[in-house]
């Protein structure tokens, strides 16, 4: 199969994800480094609003329109393909139209937060990166903050179909869709005589499907960890909020930020003053007290609670320079000569 381009970023939108949409782009534009080709499928109802807005970011980003991908109609009377169920078939059947190899199948609500480049998503020219993780660890830890965690039992269900063995496992968003992995999952559904449209009746989560299809057939993939920090309940974004988390840090360990919509209120990554600024300072200054060295208590003599509130010297060479004021972690100097 001859593709146009190797690897391509895609998101299906609509016009209800305007607002996010233009921050995905925005934040593609900023940080592409490799200029990796864009594409956007819409529905054909929503095109004059949506072709706009896409095209005063980047005119050269490809728009598809998803009547044009999926042979499924979009005004079929079954409820389960109403609303946010379509646009599963369009990424499903994405492979037919032969734009890209690989794709990073991004959503609408999230949005990259620094440089990347081409080695982020594949391995090789052949084999992509795969996020993978299980459902209660790493980025969702503090769902177990919760009285009742929100407990996932989708993944037993189409292992089960596929017969795969092993851990329940999940993939975060975005992910990379191989298309001859995809063509090659199409075919075998119709060896077992049902389609897209049976699985997704079934169980409406096409990357899981996906992920456990190159699972149980043992596809060429390399596994990584989440590429994106993801918030999926407006209760963990607010823990984060208040632990003082912000770019700056997130950046460290992600490529960008997924603020799950369906749940979570605002649509880009903020943290509390208070956070940022009193208990991230805590957090530190418990750190620095216990974490078994003493050259920070000798130099400064202080208990932890002085180190909340406190007027201090500071010297240089033994002569005061600054008077020290520590409150709730905040420390500011007033010089002294």
């Amino acid at each position: 199969m001859v593709y146009k381009h190797n690897l391509a970023i895609f998101c299906k939108t609509c016009i209800r994800d305007i607002e996010c949409l233009k921050q995905l782009l925005k934040s593609i534009k900023d940080f592409n480094k490799d200029n990796i080709p864009v594409c956007v499928s819409i529905a054909r109802n929503e095109e004059n609003v949506l072709t706009p807005v896409i095209n005063s970011y980047d005119k050269n980003i490809k728009i598809f329109i998803d009547e044009n991908i999926t042979s499924y109609n979009y005004n079929n009377d079954d409820i389960l393909l109403k609303d946010w169920i379509p646009q599963q078939f369009v990424k499903l059947e994405l492979y037919k139209t032969n734009f890209a190899r690989h794709y990073v199948i991004i959503d609408s609500d999230c949005y990259f937060i620094k440089d990347f480049y081409i080695k982020d998503f594949l391995y090789d020219e052949d084999i992509p990166y795969i996020p993978i993780s299980h459902y209660y660890k790493a980025e969702k830890f503090a769902f177990q903050l919760l009285p009742n965690p929100p407990i996932v039992d989708k993944e037993r269900v189409i292992s089960n179909f596929l017969n795969r063995n092993g851990k329940p496992v999940y993939m975060d968003m975005p992910w990379i869709l191989t298309s001859e992995y995809m063509k090659m999952f199409e075919n075998y559904l119709t060896e077992k005589n049902t389609n897209f449209k049976d699985i997704i009746l079934l169980l409406p989560f096409e990357m899981q499907w996906y992920l456990e299809f190159v699972l149980s057939k043992n596809l060429p993939y390399v596994p990584c960890s989440a590429l994106f920090f993801g918030m999926h309940l407006e209760t963990q974004y607010q823990i984060y909020r208040w632990l003082g988390f912000d770019e700056d840090i997130v950046k460290k360990e992600y490529l960008g930020i997924c603020m799950n919509k369906g749940y979570v209120k605002s649509t880009k990554f903020k943290p509390l003053w208070i956070g940022s600024h009193i208990i991230r300072n805590l957090i530190r200054l418990n750190y620095k007290m216990t974490k078994g060295r003493y050259d920070y208590k000798k130099e400064t003599n202080l208990s932890f609670w002085q180190n909340i509130f406190s007027i201090t010297n500071e010297y240089k060479n033994k002569v005061k320079t600054h008077k020290v004021y520590t409150f709730l972690g905040l420390r500011f100097k007033q010089r002294i000569n």
